[in-house]
């Protein structure tokens, strides 16, 4: 066993997006952005916001980039894509996407074992 098996910042957990961010939430992103992000990875903002509203979501890790604390999440949208959602929390009501891509083999597979 690794060292880092035993942090506990490492062990993804199981829960709604709801535990994370209220209903009325608001989803923001940058158009640009999400320009970059379609041609790099053919994920669009819209897609990954369906995959935080799934309804179950896994928080796999939070990051800290210039002061501002990141969740990586991996959630399913409606066209059947597991996604890897990457966001930050600038406000308490607003949701900001940063990135988002299709999840590799072992994220989709250890995604399926969570639900």
């Amino acid at each position: 066993m690794t060292s880092n098996q035993n942090k506990p910042e490492n062990k993804p957990t199981l829960q709604t997006y709801y535990d994370v961010v209220r209903s009325e939430m608001r989803f923001e992103w940058d158009s640009g952005k999400e320009a970059t992000n379609i041609k790099k990875h053919r994920v669009s903002f819209d897609d990954a916001k369906e995959a935080l509203n799934c309804g179950i979501v896994v928080v796999l890790k939070e990051t800290h980039q210039n002061g501002e604390a990141r969740f990586v999440y991996i959630g399913l949208c409606k066209k059947l894509n597991v996604l890897v959602v990457v966001v930050a929390f600038p406000d308490e009501n607003v949701t900001r996407i940063i990135s988002a891509r299709k999840a590799n083999k072992r994220e989709s597979k250890f995604y399926e074992t969570q639900l």
